[in-house]
């Protein structure tokens, strides 16, 4: 295990003089013959012979482009078992955090827990549920439990006799125990993250942006409906739950403030990181009993939370996954709930956790004592593909296949924690936060954001995936290629923060760069320019994952088929078969259609470039909006930049064609046609392939 370097004193002078000498230049509207406006074509020029000499019918998908990408960890004796998402392995560890032994993971592998003293992980790629047992230092793959087909497992629990999977396309929460499936309920959209006690099952959504109680019956399984729910306005990141001796329930939610976006404070306000604290009596609605300024702390975007609730306290520990701080927060507890003053503790903390194991009080060997409190036994990275302890980071070794370049890693950091704009601050409605606040795990947050323009236009977040061949970008179509989309995104984010946006990485503040880069940074890889180049390399990267309900299939249903049909017939004028947006030359014909469809890739973006005016309102351009790309549309939720239609049933029962052959996804028409009953089946059915 390697402990964080500091970086030498040679290499942090050259980037500051790199950084002061591009100060001097104007950051907005370059022209190509200032300094600045030369460098962004140089980078254009290298974004544009990339996307000439790419296959996009053999880009590898994110799923394994980022790395091995360790995402989950649990405890067992003797050690740890964690998940790699990107290679789809379960791996044993040892105390000192090692790989002993592996194992297949799911496809498409998403969660890891224990049940009845074995393992259990699932994933996004096939109904099932595998088993794992250690022993003798191995790891010993058992018989799968089967759940119902097309489920799609994205997040997991376990009270130790039953597990508990949400499904992020159904909708559904799942409950198994060793024997298979026991139960499933409905949940609000895109359910992420789940946790039970010994009375309730709790489950966060990051579409409808609530967090639901099911109330346990006498087997242990949970009862629909919910008895509560916490209504916010905006996704849930981290999630953790415990019940408390006069019968109530804690709940502690990692999120987004609960407010909408401003943009009219020169930046983006109103998008800290917080982690809420709520109590659940019976009978009564939850009741939020303090919120915890997380982002305030240096705490940003945490993902790894556990509340802990005793007799005199409530003490919650929350690691930043856009951050490298963790905070422990100490309330006196109180009849009416807590106190109002907490004690607040922080220390550093590798950054990108997504998941830890938490120590008890007093354990020896932990990370991050603060005056006895509990600390980290271990916990995982995957931005710098390592798991992390008391002994420093342990990166997983092994070459990622596509091999990656510095460069896209560290685009992936300025994605993903604050190294884009170090200088934001948490001070009244300003904000310190990431690209993933609003972009979850860099695809959709659910929510539709006032874009800060006078017309008073909305926007639904969108997935930073399958831009490379996307351009122009934005609902509005104004970016024409990545090189514009690193600029701006740049400028965009340090806005009112004081710092130049052209500017250096200063590595003084990122002493990790020596662990996420695997070795000293190149000068020219931390310059201004070096920064776009990075970000354009990652979103050239992030290609989108395989569609699970379509990869592995060998042909298409009668009905998807017949849904194939009637969108060439009405859909495709807009959402053309193309493999790059803005290049009609790449357009596919039907008859191939079926076969890029159900491959891994899955490469057809369903999108062409110019605007539509369908009733959308309000427009974001006065020719209408950009044609949004449909590829994993079923992803996407809601739909519309205005975010009127919830589902894709809704979308197309609202659609209209005119009398004079014009097209309305809103709005009325006297006369006008729309889908009957079996066309609109038809059309989901291929849609959701897509």
């Amino acid at each position: 295990m390697t402990p964080l370097r500091v970086v030498p004193l040679a290499l942090r002078t050259l980037v500051s003089v790199l950084s002061l000498t591009a100060c001097r230049e104007e950051p907005e509207g370059p022209t190509t013959s200032s300094p600045i406006g030369e460098a962004l074509a140089e980078l254009r020029s290298y974004e544009a012979a990339r996307r000439a000499a790419t296959d996009f019918t053999r880009v590898v998908g994110r799923h394994r482009a980022l790395g091995p990408d360790p995402s989950a960890i649990v405890r067992v004796e003797g050690g740890f078992v964690g998940l790699l998402r990107g290679r789809d392995e379960v791996v044993l560890l040892g105390d000192d955090l090692s790989i002993l032994d592996a194992a297949p993971g799911p496809l498409l592998a998403t969660d890891l827990t224990t049940l009845g003293g074995d393992l259990v992980a699932i994933g996004r790629g096939a109904p099932r549920v595998l088993r794992y047992r250690v022993e003798a230092g191995r790891l010993r793959l058992l018989p799968p439990l089967d759940l119902l087909p097309g489920t799609r497992g994205r997040a997991l629990a376990s009270d130790g006799e039953l597990g508990f999977a949400v499904d992020d396309v159904a909708d559904t929460l799942v409950v198994f125990d060793e024997g298979g499936e026991r139960r499933r309920i409905p949940t609000g959209a895109r359910p992420v993250r789940v946790a039970a006690t010994p009375t309730h099952v709790v489950v966060a959504t990051l579409v409808s942006h609530r967090v639901e109680i099911f109330r346990r019956d006498a087997e242990g399984l949970p009862v629909d409906p919910p008895v509560a729910s916490i209504v916010r306005r905006g996704p849930a990141w981290g999630l953790s739950a415990v019940d408390d001796e006069e019968g109530g329930l804690w709940v502690a939610v990692a999120a987004v403030e609960d407010a909408p976006l401003d943009r009219t404070v020169g930046s983006f306000g109103y998008v800290d990181s917080v982690v809420e604290l709520h109590r659940l009596r019976s009978p009564g609605p939850p009741e939020l009993l303090a919120t915890f300024e997380a982002g305030a702390h240096g705490v940003v975007v945490p993902k790894a939370i556990a509340l802990e609730v005793s007799g005199s306290s409530v003490r919650l520990r929350a690691l930043g996954a856009g951050s490298d701080r963790a905070a422990e927060v100490l309330w006196g507890r109180t009849d009416r709930g807590v106190g109002p003053a907490p004690d607040v503790e922080t220390w550093a903390i590798p950054p990108g956790t997504s998941a830890a194991v938490f120590g008890e009080v007093g354990e020896v060997g932990a990370v991050g004592e603060v005056d006895g409190a509990p600390r980290v036994l271990a916990a995982a990275s995957p931005l710098l593909d390592g798991f992390w302890g008391p002994g420093g980071l342990a990166p997983v070794e092994g070459e990622a296949s596509p091999p990656r370049t510095a460069s896209s890693r560290l685009g992936e950091a300025l994605l993903t924690t604050t190294l884009l704009a170090p200088a934001q601050t948490s001070e009244g409605p300003r904000s310190r936060f990431t690209c993933e606040t609003c972009h979850f795990e860099l695809g959709i947050d659910g929510r539709t954001h006032a874009t800060g323009r006078a017309d008073d236009t909305v926007a639904t977040t969108k997935p930073l995936f399958g831009l490379f061949n996307g351009a122009p970008h934005f609902t509005r179509a104004m970016d024409r290629d990545l090189t514009e989309v690193a600029h701006n995104e740049a400028r965009v984010a340090n806005e009112a923060t004081g710092r130049h946006p052209w500017s250096a990485i200063d590595p003084v503040r990122a002493p990790w760069l020596h662990e996420l880069l695997r070795g000293e940074p190149e000068p020219d890889l931390l310059s201004p320019l070096g920064v776009r180049r990075a970000l354009v390399d990652v979103l050239a990267d992030l290609a989108h994952a395989p569609n699970p309900r379509a990869w592995g299939r060998g042909e298409l249903t009668s009905t998807e088929r017949a849904g194939a049909g009637l969108f060439r017939d009405r859909c495709a004028s807009c959402h053309a078969a193309r493999l790059v947006v803005s290049d009609p030359s790449t357009e596919i014909p039907f008859e191939r259609w079926e076969g890029l469809i159900l491959s891994e890739e899955g490469p057809i973006v369903w999108a062409r470039d110019g605007h539509e005016r369908t009733g959308v309102v309000p427009y974001v351009h006065e020719d209408g909006a950009r044609t949004t790309s449909l590829r994993r549309v079923i992803e996407k939720r809601p739909y519309f930049t205005n975010g009127s239609a919830t589902s894709l049933r809704e979308v197309l029962e609202r659609a209209r064609w005119g009398a004079d052959g014009t097209f309305l996804h809103a709005g009325e028409d006297v006369g006008a046609a729309r889908l009957g009953d079996l066309e609109v089946e038809r059309l989901l059915g291929f849609l959701s392939l897509l």
